[in-house]
């Protein structure tokens, strides 16, 4: 029994370490409200019933923390099991903060990135992936996770996850 629990810490360092080079990881969403208004008449029976819905979208914010000296090759980004494209940035200027346009026009900010000891990438623009069945080695990842990032370091593929994205003030447009 001893010897077990000695192989899964030993297994436990030997992942942690796996995962060193991307010291971390910060995942953000916001909701985007506004636009043109939907008729969402697909529960009522009768026309003229219909009720209005917003039109919601989701804007992503996911930032990699990379320590110095190394260099990584982000492959793939997951995101409520759905595979993403992305385009990367790297962020140059801390602390990192947004403004956004709340409910009746206030504004509010979110410091997203305050501060870095590495090199700190963004993996921007997230846009889906059409049909994309999730491998059966990271499946569990996956499912289990709200962001899944895999990235190759020195050949070798690495993964590291995030169980929830934070939740950002939402953006109301007219």
């Amino acid at each position: 029994m001893k010897s077990k629990k000695n192989l899964i810490l030993y297994a436990l360092c030997i992942s942690l370490h796996m995962q060193a080079q991307v010291s971390k990881i910060y995942g953000y969403k916001q909701y985007l409200y506004g636009g043109a208004m939907q008729m969402n008449n697909g529960t009522e029976d009768k026309p003229g019933n219909e009720k209005p819905m917003p039109s919601v979208s989701t804007l992503y914010f996911i930032f990699a923390e990379i320590e110095k000296n190394k260099s990584v090759i982000p492959q793939q980004l997951w995101i409520d099991k759905q595979l993403y494209n992305f385009t990367l940035d790297t962020i140059r200027q801390f602390p990192f903060i947004i403004i956004s346009s709340g409910q009746g026009g206030s504004l509010s900010s979110d410091t997203l990135v305050k501060s870095a000891t590495g090199c700190v990438i963004q993996l921007k623009d997230p846009i889906t992936v059409k049909k994309q069945n999730i491998p059966k080695s990271i499946g569990k990842m996956v499912r289990e996770n709200a962001l899944v990032l895999i990235y190759q370091y020195k050949g070798r593929q690495r993964k590291i996850f995030i169980r929830h994205l934070k939740q950002l003030t939402p953006i109301y447009n007219p």
